[in-house]
């Protein structure tokens, strides 16, 4: 029934919304860029789930459950999604092996990205094409119309195996580059707002 997903849907905004509120000081915003706009910002967990008990299952609804019923402990911060992104990039660095080869897999990743994402872009320096954000590790292939109208084996891949496999496939429509903040956006609103932060605030980032 209509009314009953416009409810759910209601609930899981106040539960997110809540969540946000408890770990703000004033308006909630992004603890790097200041971005404010609330389809844009996220819960970050500051020194990764396994410092708080939570498995990577727990998110979303979920997340915002487990929170409140905790009573908003600490360990948790505010980061918009592009943000959130480059954080976990940075994170997933410092763990990687910094052997030669490990260092040249990081390398072929960051190359592989570099050149999809500007095929997409028509040859441009890859940038979001809603916002025109364009630090690299804050963009990501978004797909036009969702992962139901496009082969099987393009809905299952992400990341860097979706890439690849573009690449393999010589590039197919129906795929954008979008920042993870529109991308996000778009996903729960079919429409993303575009805006650029018009006001940032320097706020110290917990990492």
């Amino acid at each position: 029934r209509p009314e009953i997903n416009i409810a759910e849907t209601q609930r899981r905004r106040k539960d997110r919304l809540d969540a946000l509120n408890a770990y703000s000081e004033g308006v909630a915003h992004c603890l790097h860029c200041g971005e404010t706009q609330i389809e844009f910002l996220t819960l970050d967990h500051i020194s990764g789930r396994k410092s708080m008990g939570h498995a990577k299952h727990i998110k979303g609804k979920a997340l915002y459950s487990r929170l409140r019923r905790d009573g908003y402990p600490p360990g948790m911060q505010i980061l918009c999604w592009n943000w959130n992104a480059i954080k976990g990039k940075a994170d997933q660095w410092q763990k990687a092996p910094k052997t030669k080869r490990g260092i040249r897999d990081q390398k072929k990743v960051y190359r592989s990205k570099i050149e999809v994402l500007t095929h997409y872009c028509s040859g441009k320096k890859p940038y979001c094409v809603c916002c025109e954000y364009n630090e690299l590790a804050g963009l990501t292939i978004d797909h036009i119309h969702g992962r139901k109208k496009i082969p099987e084996d393009e809905a299952k891949a992400a990341g860097h195996a979706l890439r690849i496999l573009l690449k393999k496939k010589n590039y197919p429509p129906n795929y954008q580059v979008l920042c993870f903040n529109c991308n996000s956006a778009k996903s729960n609103k079919d429409t993303c707002p575009g805006l650029l932060p018009k006001h940032k605030l320097k706020l110290k980032l917990k990492i």
